[in-house]
């Protein structure tokens, strides 16, 4: 089966829990995307709106090969500014004002719409038995592959953080990449040349642009690992601690049959910025509206699921 065979086939609309009114220090925008990170698009509008990512807020990272449309508060900024700005494949629409930032989690559920293709005929019997049990008993909640990024090593740059192993963690984010085969063959130069700071970045593609400013700082401090990694937006690198812990709490969740299973606390002396609180996850999960439509070798599916749930998890567990 495909999914994400073209962003039309994944389509998440965020349940805000924002309520905009006519004043306040926060304008509120809903930010519709395709092919975009949340991470890069929100990079994309603080340089549109020149100023610094930290005054945008939003409450969750949604996918990149996707139409997706979520919420964002930026601080002291007015609307009429925003209406102005025009990027390509970014559709902004100003919702009101308010007084409260909108931070990570705060998001009510968020509604899917996935067309799976190419579904074989055991798929499709596996989805005629998966569906009403999941549709009743729902599905064990683990985190989704885009929890730890495109290359599948945000843990593994967040378990080398927190031990302190700051080189460590910079060479996985410059060297390591997804299926982009320019970014594959960039990694692969700066593997081989790592520590020529000034070579490397001559190679680096134009989008990996968070990548150029941890070498920019080497290029300036060449062995400070710990500023290169601080040239991260905090943001980005709380999903790499957070990725370690999601990590650690699906092998938890495999083989526990608790309802809740706690996610334990992290501490980082190196970035103590990072540092992330504990949390409890219920270890299984129930999907609300959730239909399906079968049209020959295709799945239309439409559902909606808590916050920090994933889609393509519950895509997976029904027709597995």
């Amino acid at each position: 089966m495909k999914i994400k065979d073209t962003p039309e086939d994944f389509i998440v609309e965020e349940i805000s829990e924002v309520k905009p009114k006519k004043t306040g220090e926060y304008t509120y925008v809903q930010l519709k995307k395709e092919n975009w990170t949340t991470q890069r698009a929100i990079q994309q509008l603080s340089r549109r709106l020149r100023v610094s990512r930290n005054r945008i807020g939003f409450a969750g990272n949604k996918d990149k090969f996707a139409i997706t449309t979520q919420v964002c508060s930026v601080w002291k900024i007015e609307p009429e500014q925003i209406k102005h700005i025009n990027i390509k494949d970014i559709e902004l629409k100003v919702l009101g004002k308010g007084d409260e930032r909108i931070n990570l989690g705060d998001l009510k559920s968020n509604k899917f719409k996935i067309i799976v293709k190419e579904v074989s005929k055991s798929e499709l019997e596996n989805l005629e038995k998966n569906f009403p049990k999941i549709k009743k008993q729902g599905f064990v909640n683990i985190f989704g592959k885009q929890r730890f990024g495109s290359a599948g090593n945000s843990g593994k740059i967040g378990a080398e953080i927190i031990e302190g192993n700051l080189e460590h963690a910079a060479k996985l984010f410059i060297t390591e990449h997804g299926d982009n085969e320019r970014a594959q063959e960039f990694g692969k130069f700066a593997k081989k040349n790592w520590g020529k700071w000034k070579e490397i970045i001559k190679e680096c593609p134009d989008f990996l642009g968070l990548e150029k400013a941890v070498l920019n700082w080497l290029i300036r401090v060449s062995t400070d690992f710990g500023g290169a990694i601080r040239a991260i937006p905090k943001p980005t690198r709380r999903i790499f601690v957070s990725a370690y812990q999601s990590e650690i709490w699906n092998k938890e969740a495999q083989k526990s049959k608790a309802e809740i299973i706690n996610i334990d606390p992290i501490e980082i002396k190196s970035m103590p910025e990072l540092n992330m609180r504990g949390a409890e996850r219920r270890r299984i999960v129930k999907t609300k509206n959730l239909k399906k439509k079968v049209k020959g070798k295709t799945v239309e599916l439409e559902f909606e699921l808590p916050k920090g749930c994933y889609a393509t998890v519950l895509v997976d567990k029904l027709f597995r």
